[in-house]
């Protein structure tokens, strides 16, 4: 069984333009906390916060979606 095979086309897509975005953004994060002077266990924090917050920027769009 297809991991996304219960996924249109649109969804399809639209994740993996989440993906290309999500990858880009951590890069940048960490790009910029290093040029500032944080230290690596900060940025590594940074990047955790990134990600939690887009989790939930996520679920609250789908749980809004499917209502």
């Amino acid at each position: 069984m297809e991991i996304l095979g219960n996924l249109s086309v649109a969804r399809k897509l639209l994740l993996g333009v989440a993906t290309v975005i999500y990858l880009a953004g951590t890069f940048g994060i960490a790009q910029t906390a290093l040029a500032i002077g944080f230290e690596a266990w900060q940025v590594t924090i940074l990047i955790a916060l990134y990600s939690v917050l887009l989790i939930v920027v996520g679920w609250v769009i789908y749980n809004f979606e499917t209502q």
